[in-house]
C-alpha cells in the first residue's frame, strides 16, 4: 500500500509494505518435527535362555525353579502342640525369626547404584549371586562424551557375562567369557546393551567376592559381585516365659 501527503513542504511519499498476519502472526506455528524412532534389537526368547542359563536341567536364571519329586504326603507339624499352646508357640516362632532377621541383616537392601557420572553408572554395592547362578547386572550404563564409535568393555575373574539382547557377535563380543566388549556407533543401542548384561558364577565358591571392571578407553570403574548361598533361618524355641 502506499500513501502521497501534499502539504507545504512538499510531497512526502510514505510506502507501507502490506503484512499477512497469518503467515508472520500465527497462532499454530510449525511443531519440530520429533526425532527418528531408534529401533532396538529384540529380547533373546526364552527358550534360548533357558539353553544358556540351564545346569544339569535345572533352571538357574534368575532363580533355581527346579523341581523335588517325592511322595505325595503332608505333615502338619502344629498338630504336636495343643490348641491352647499354639498361638503362643506361633508368637516365640514370630519373634525369633524377626531376630535372626535383624541379626542378619534381613531383608537385603536393593543394590546401591551410582548415578550416570562420567563416564559410566554402575552398582556400588549389593550385587549377589547364587554359587553357579545367573542373575542381571542392575544399573549399567554409559554416559560419557559423543564419540564416533563407543567402546564398553567388562571383565571378571570369577564369573562370565552375557547379554539378553540379540545382537550379533559384530556388536557383542566374548558372550559366555571373563570379558565381554560392546563396540557400536549407536548410544542408544550401547546402554539398551548395558541394561540387559549378565552375571554367572562358574566356579562353586560358598563365599567370595568378585570384582568386575568397567571399562572405556581411559576411564575404568569397578564394583563387587558378591558370590553366596542365602542365610537359611535357625529358629530355636525358647520356651515359655521367654
Amino acid at each position: 500500500m502506499t500513501v502521497f501527503l501534499l502539504g507545504a513542504a512538499g510531497l512526502v511519499l510514505f510506502m507501507h509494505r502490506g503484512v499477512d498476519l497469518h503467515e508472520k502472526f500465527s497462532f499454530h506455528p510449525e511443531l519440530p518435527r520429533p526425532a527418528q524412532a531408534v529401533h532396538l534389537p529384540k529380547l533373546l526368547p526364552e527358550k534360548h535362555l533357558r539353553d544358556l542359563f540351564t545346569y544339569d536341567g535345572v533352571w538357574l536364571f534368575p532363580k533355581n525353579q527346579c523341581q523335588c519329586e517325592t511322595k505325595p504326603r503332608g505333615y502338619r507339624f502344629q498338630d504336636g502342640y495343643s490348641r491352647t499352646d499354639l498361638p503362643a508357640v506361633k508368637a516365640r516362632r514370630q519373634a525369633e525369626f524377626e531376630h535372626f532377621q535383624r541379626r542378619e541383616g534381613l531383608p537385603r537392601p536393593p543394590p546401591l547404584l551410582a548415578p550416570p557420572n562420567l563416564p559410566f553408572g554402575y552398582p556400588v554395592h549389593g550385587v549377589e549371586v547364587m554359587p553357579l547362578h545367573t542373575v542381571p547386572i542392575p544399573g549399567l550404563q554409559f554416559d560419557g562424551p559423543n564419540a564416533t564409535i563407543y567402546k564398553v568393555t567388562l571383565t571378571a575373574s570369577l564369573g562370565t557375562f552375557h547379554t539378553l539382547v540379540d545382537i550379533p557377535d559384530s556388536v557383542v563380543q566374548g558372550r559366555g567369557q571373563k570379558r565381554l566388549t560392546i563396540s557400536t556407533r549407536d548410544r542408544t543401542l550401547l546402554n539398551f546393551i548395558l541394561q540387559h548384561v549378565t552375571y554367572t558364577s562358574t566356579v562353586y565358591q560358598r563365599h567370595k567376592v568378585d570384582v568386575v571392571s568397567l571399562e572405556s578407553k581411559s576411564s575404568v570403574a569397578k564394583f563387587p559381585v558378591t558370590i553366596r548361598h542365602p542365610v537359611l533361618p535357625k529358629l530355636y524355641d525358647p520356651g515359655p516365659g521367654m
